[in-house]
């Protein structure tokens, strides 16, 4: 799939990585019609495959993404396929039309396969958990996000109201401690931070890589994702 095919009107999500930190911004792909701003952006693009998406802010300002010394990656959920697809080395350019518009542009000459979701399949889960760094007995109350046989990402909703020591940094070695209601499962799982996103409203998520994959959480993975492919069936 080129970049360009995407649909109008459906989220894409575009990550920042420099100096071995990340970041993540969401958008909306646009659907440009008017012929002068096609050719525009094909100048733009310099006939490479191409979308558009609405501006990405922050604090009400469009932000002036970097173009030498970062990597970016596009992903993107096909609707109504529901294939995932992944872009890499993407060229992100702002652009402004003549009415005052302002966008971003994705540019990729690459044309990709769809990823295989059965490895990548993570599990939402939105319970509560149990945050505590290496060594320390100290620990911090954070909701676990999802998880996957090979990974996992919680939220910390307050960082303000957080002590400092608790707050991981990347590469960091962490525990985390949660279970499963519907099965009466727990766990505890150590794992390394590969990711941290820190959003507008005082939330960061932390994206971490289990230190080594678990059979027990493959397999309650599994087995949580075929009970709701069932009762999205019914």
């Amino acid at each position: 799939m080129f970049i360009s095919e995407m649909c109008g009107g459906e989220p894409v999500k575009l990550e920042l990585a420099v100096n071995g930190a990340k970041m993540e911004f969401k958008s909306t792909v646009v659907t440009i019609e008017d012929k002068k701003m096609l050719k525009a952006l094909e100048g733009i693009a310099k006939n490479y495959p191409y979308v558009v998406v609405e501006a990405i802010t922050k604090e009400d300002k469009v932000i002036g993404f970097p173009t030498s010394g970062v990597e970016y990656k596009v992903s993107y959920v096909d609707k109504e396929t529901r294939k995932a697809y992944e872009w890499h080395g993407v060229t992100v350019k702002q652009v402004s039309f003549a009415d005052g518009t302002k966008n971003h542009i994705f540019i990729s000459e690459k044309n990709v396969k769809e990823l295989n979701r059965r490895e990548r399949y993570r599990l939402w889960l939105g319970c509560d958990g149990l945050l505590q760094m290496g060594l320390s007995p100290k620990s911090l109350r954070v909701i676990i996000k999802d998880i996957s046989a090979t990974g996992v990402s919680f939220i910390i909703e307050n960082r303000q109201a957080v002590d400092e020591t608790l707050i991981p940094k990347m590469s960091a070695i962490i525990s985390l401690s949660f279970s499963d209601a519907e099965t009466n499962t727990k766990f505890k799982l150590n794992a390394s931070v590969v990711r941290i996103v820190e959003e507008e409203d005082g939330k960061m998520l932390f994206g971490c890589r289990l230190m080594q994959e678990s059979a027990a959480i493959a397999k309650f993975v599994n087995t949580k994702q075929r009970e709701r492919n069932r009762l999205d069936r019914q």
